[in-house]
């Protein structure tokens, strides 16, 4: 254990002399630390390329894995940079190694982790040497959908460039315009995903489109981004439901559409009433109410039709009265609204 401790702690400091005195004294090339990995893994998530030679040199097992099945390779992807993965492929090292918890391969994780600085010369280094760009992990998606979430747009450029599948989809059938859709963020990479060409209505296995999503969080300029993408407003899910459905199905919608020209169907969908706290909830409930009836408009003045129902035979009135968004008395803005 002394060794093991000194060996990690000598990996620690990059000290190559310290490093080659405990090697010769018999330190446990193969102990792994408290992390799970062994001295080799460290040098190369570290970018020691000397140190990693060394060990090389002294019999490192170069495929070794931690308990998440990751090798050397899949921390020189994350995190060591081009000269360290272009070491250990030198030396064998299996450039499409899938490790255990995600079904990540080293492209996967240089996409998402490694560092700005140095992530596009890693990537670059890691597909010269035979990574797979469409590799996909245990949910489907590849090393674009990695650098998407990042928020790495010129490296979702430079993945595209290199080959990766655009309208690939992932276990959910998503493509990553979706995807980024759906996680509310990332105006610069759709705006990115669309100039090269990605399918701006296409649908995942629910036959929700990426507008949908981007009305359920009610972000207008993605929205925008969207429907000046060619994207289509009026686009019905499996169960019939439309973007502007997705906007009133948590929004105060219900009077907002009615004074736009929509009537309910005839049906008594009865009050719902939340427990809000007025000290603490009011300010956010205002906020709210603002912003998803701004999108609800939006997406009226951008020819969503009102009148179309689900599957169920709902208006997104109706949809907007069922979930309880109806305007309060005193809301000062939806009442302005409703008497414009």
């Amino acid at each position: 254990m002394k060794r093991h401790s000194e060996l990690h702690d000598a990996l620690t400091s990059g000290d190559l002399e310290w490093v080659t005195a405990l090697l010769h004294d018999g330190a446990d090339i193969e102990e792994h630390n408290s992390f799970g990995w062994t001295p080799l893994m460290a040098a190369s998530l570290k970018g020691q390329v000397d140190i990693a030679r060394l060990l090389l040199d002294h019999g490192a097992e170069l495929n070794a894995t931690d308990r998440e099945g990751k090798s050397a390779i899949h921390y020189a992807g994350m995190r060591g940079g081009a000269e360290a993965v272009r070491l250990l492929v030198r030396l064998g090292a299996n450039i499409n190694a899938v490790e255990s918890f995600g079904g990540y391969t080293p492209l996967h994780l240089a996409a998402g982790h490694c560092n700005r600085k140095i992530v596009q010369d890693t990537c670059a280094a890691l597909l010269a040497a035979g990574a797979d760009v469409n590799a996909r992990n245990k949910w489907g998606s590849t090393a674009l959908w990695s650098a998407a979430l990042a928020m790495r747009g010129d490296l979702v450029d430079f993945l595209l460039q290199h080959g990766a599948e655009i309208d690939i989809r992932d276990n959910s059938g998503r493509t990553v315009l979706i995807f980024v859709t759906t996680h509310f963020f990332g105006g610069d990479i759709i705006e990115r995903l669309l100039a090269h060409g990605a399918q701006v209505n296409a649908r995942d296995a629910e036959s929700r489109t990426a507008l949908m999503y981007a009305a359920i969080s009610a972000r207008r300029s993605i929205m925008d981004t969207l429907l000046d993408g060619g994207a289509d407003i009026n686009l019905q899910d499996i169960r019939g439901a439309t973007a502007l459905m997705y906007a009133a199905g948590e929004a105060p919608a219900a009077s907002e559409i009615g004074v736009l020209g929509c009537e309910a169907s005839t049906r008594d969908v009865g009050a719902q009433t939340a427990a809000w706290d007025p000290a603490k909830k009011a300010a956010r409930l205002a906020k709210a109410y603002h912003e998803r009836a701004e999108a609800i408009r939006h997406l009226l003045a951008r020819g969503a039709d009102p009148t179309l129902r689900d599957a169920e035979g709902r208006t997104a009135l109706d949809v907007a009265m069922q979930n309880g968004n109806v305007v309060e008395g005193d809301n000062a803005e939806m009442v302005t609204v409703l008497t414009a």
